[in-house]
């Protein structure tokens, strides 16, 4: 007789949510310390609030109570990761979908900037200290290091967090961050480097890590996961605004554009300049 046919395998979501859950921490040989109750008793009171922030919609608790504990905290473990990895594909894919539908009259160059502002670390962070309120925000990062947590918390305090911006205003605070950056700090200071290190990633990672974990508990689906975290992106109160900005929006959108292609062009020049001294005039032995 025929051997009984194997069953067909689970869709990609419940493998994703059976990988996760079953994802041990590192594990350390020898003695294992006893756990903390009171780092125990913190997780559990910061995924309250997590999932408070939220909505009352998501059963966090009882869909994946071990990746909520594991994203309640920026933190750079396996399980952790996986979720930031999930969560910044996802953002980029629902991002683009929407700028999309919202703009069809810009080209393909001004919708990648545009995206490149929604969903890079600074805005992120900002979005994740809106959303769940600064002293979590705080929380989430307890685990960065003290240079990189001193400049969190002056972020965070900077954040209005009363309303919600519109494209121009995400666009005009973009620019400015970029020209701050550019700017020499202090020696002190922490700051974007050549390898593109910048303080304000964890709490990017830590919301992207949200959205994965989201999309986990839902079993992978994308529109009930956007519908949770639209309203960050495209808040309702700033739909008056956008309408009357938009023509100005795009001009700003434009003039970033023709502005990184004229530096393209000044680095492709400087790199051809580099290439003719290399091989074309060498220096003398």
């Amino acid at each position: 007789p025929r051997p009984p046919a194997a069953p067909p395998p689970p869709p990609w979501a419940e493998q994703l949510r059976r990988l996760n859950e079953k994802m041990p921490p590192p594990q350390r040989r020898g003695r294992q310390p006893p756990p903390d109750k009171q780092l125990q008793q913190q997780l559990q009171e910061q995924a309250a609030a997590l999932c408070c922030g939220l909505g009352s919609e998501l059963d966090l608790h009882a869909a994946c109570p071990a990746l909520l504990l594991e994203a309640c905290r920026w933190n750079e473990r396996d399980t952790f990761q996986r979720l930031e990895f999930e969560g910044d594909a996802f953002l980029q894919a629902a991002v683009s979908l929407e700028l999309v539908a919202r703009y069809p009259e810009c080209d393909e160059g001004e919708l990648t900037h545009l995206r490149s502002c929604l969903v890079k670390n600074l805005h992120l962070s900002r979005l994740l200290t809106r959303r769940f309120g600064a002293a979590l925000a705080r929380e989430f990062v307890r685990d960065a290091s003290e240079a990189h947590r001193r400049a969190i918390e002056s972020f965070v305090a900077g954040v209005d967090t009363t309303s919600g911006l519109s494209m121009l205003e995400v666009l005009t605070l973009t620019r400015e961050a970029a020209a701050a950056d550019a700017a020499p700090p202090p020696a002190s200071a922490p700051r974007h480097d050549r390898r593109g290190h910048d303080y304000r990633k964890p709490l990017g990672d830590q919301y992207e890590a949200i959205v994965g974990l989201v999309l986990t508990a839902l079993h992978g689906d994308v529109d009930r996961t956007w519908a949770v975290f639209r309203r960050d992106f495209f808040p309702p109160e700033a739909e008056a605004a956008e309408a009357a900005d938009a023509a100005e929006a795009r001009e700003e959108v434009r003039r970033e554009v023709r502005r990184q292609q004229q530096q393209q062009r000044e680095q492709a020049a400087k790199a051809e300049v580099c290439l003719q001294r290399l091989f074309f005039f060498p220096p003398p032995p």
